[in-house]
């Protein structure tokens, strides 16, 4: 019996010690997939641009100004 009590706080000082390791990787998988998908968003955005600035003959930064976006991002 004594054996079973201290096989049970083992296991429960374990899930303790876990918990905050868990949460903060899950926090980092969520900026992460965050970051991903801001990534794949702003090279949708670029091709877009390239795609206006080379059907309008012109550069990619004279698009930027006519769109009034920042050009050294």
């Amino acid at each position: 019996m004594k054996n079973s009590k201290g096989k049970k706080a083992r296991r429960k000082a374990k899930k303790q010690i876990k918990r905050p390791e868990t949460k903060k990787m899950t926090q980092e998988k969520h900026i992460m997939e965050l970051m991903h998908e801001y990534n794949n968003l702003k090279d949708a955005t670029q091709l877009v641009i390239g795609t206006l600035a080379a059907l309008k003959d012109i550069s990619i930064r004279s698009a930027h100004d006519m769109y009034n976006l920042p050009n050294n991002e």
